[in-house]
């Protein structure tokens, strides 16, 4: 009985985990791949990534898979640097 609770708690765990690091590649990929949009989109990018990063692992590979990873990760959006 421990043990497939210790097993839930780690699953959970690994899917919490896995979820953030998905969000900050998603938003950074919108948020720096479309520059121009940024800050007009940065709400509705934040949503789309926040629900992505309810399917986990399976999100983390697919945004892994399609090279999302090469703006890095950011957990909020791009400042405008325009001011």
């Amino acid at each position: 009985m421990i043990e497939s609770k210790l097993v839930l708690c780690l699953i959970g765990f690994v899917w919490v985990v896995c979820g953030l690091l998905q969000y900050g590649i998603v938003l950074a990929f919108y948020q720096k791949e479309f520059p121009s949009d940024a800050q007009s989109r940065a709400r509705e990018d934040q949503i789309f990534a926040f629900f992505m990063s309810l399917f986990g692992p399976l999100s983390l590979i697919a945004a892994l898979l399609k090279g999302m990873y090469r703006h890095g990760m950011q957990l909020g959006p791009t400042k405008d640097t325009d001011a």
